[in-house]
């Protein structure tokens, strides 16, 4: 099991490379393959999304926001990006209620992270 979780980490930083170096395509291929390996990788979904969005495949980045927050419901960013194609597709009550919950998961991780500074007596500046 953690040969194939390293093998699935190593395809995850090639796309990640790939995406950076402009080679889209590449890169969600090495996202598939990660994905072949754990499909429940909320971060794959996620990053397949980003460059599909990159290449205006708009319904299929959607698709892999959707996966990813079937993962992790509460991951902001996923929920930001999928607004920002909802937008570009046209879809404005869709992307409200996506900007929506967005917001509202960044709300409570900021008051998570307040208490926490709060219960170890750390001032911020």
């Amino acid at each position: 099991m953690k040969k194939k979780h390293r093998k699935a980490e190593m395809f995850f930083q090639r796309g990640f490379k790939q995406y950076g170096a402009g080679n889209l395509e590449s890169s969600i291929a090495f996202y598939d393959k990660v994905l072949e390996i754990r499909p429940d990788k909320h971060q794959a979904w996620y990053s397949r999304g980003v460059a599909l969005t990159a290449l205006g495949k708009l319904e299929q980045a959607l698709t892999s926001y959707d996966k990813a927050l079937e993962i992790k419901p509460d991951y902001h960013k996923a929920w930001h990006s999928r607004g920002v194609v909802l937008y570009r597709l046209g879809r404005l009550e869709e992307l409200i209620a996506s900007y929506e919950k967005a917001l509202d998961i960044s709300e409570k991780q900021i008051n998570r992270s307040k208490k926490l500074i709060k219960r170890l007596e750390i001032k911020p500046e």
